[in-house]
């Protein structure tokens, strides 16, 4: 079994189990995301991830103590992206980063990271070269329809994947 110690986002802290094979298929990859293909082998995902021209780069911004940077992070990293940890999450911190190391996707948790890192970069949108970004993907807390505009505002092209579920229930579709 796996067991996630959740810090109560969407409830009580607590540990919640699942079993390996569930959590690599269901938020590892092992089940395709586009294209809802199961893996036939280990060694099938490895090549598919060893064959990526140019793995993405994506920034796990929550603390890894949190489910969503856990599943992320392992998602991402089955997948042959690079992943670029935030050890402690400011707006200012965040679109260094994100400058520095070309991000191409982060991860966020709703509104709590995304209003302060768009009012921060709102303040001077050419302070930080944020070119490569291509995706933001929210989970675990609201991200309300006034910062997702705001972000589109600045990143007209943006994929925004809003995620619904929690540790407990698991991975419950999109919005």
């Amino acid at each position: 079994l796996y067991v996630l110690y959740t810090g109560g986002t969407t409830g009580m802290p607590k540990g919640v189990m699942w079993r390996q094979e569930d959590v690599f298929m269901a938020l590892g990859q092992g089940i395709d995301s586009v294209t809802g293909v199961r893996v036939t082998s280990d060694k099938g995902m490895a090549e598919k991830a060893a064959a990526i021209p140019t793995p993405m780069k994506f920034l796990v911004i929550p603390p890894m103590m949190h489910g969503a940077a856990q599943w992320g992070t392992m998602g991402q990293m089955l997948q042959g992206h690079t992943i670029v940890l935030l050890p402690k999450f400011s707006p200012e911190a965040t679109w260094e980063v994100v400058a520095k190391e070309g991000i191409n996707s982060m991860l966020i948790t709703g509104d709590a990271m995304g209003r302060p890192m768009i009012d921060h970069l709102l303040e001077d949108p050419s302070r930080y070269d944020t070119s490569q970004v291509l995706a933001v993907s929210s989970s675990a807390a609201i991200f309300s329809p006034t910062v997702k505009d705001q972000f589109l505002e600045v990143f007209p092209n943006l994929v925004i994947t809003d995620s619904i579920g929690s540790s407990e229930s698991g991975f419950n579709g999109l919005r």
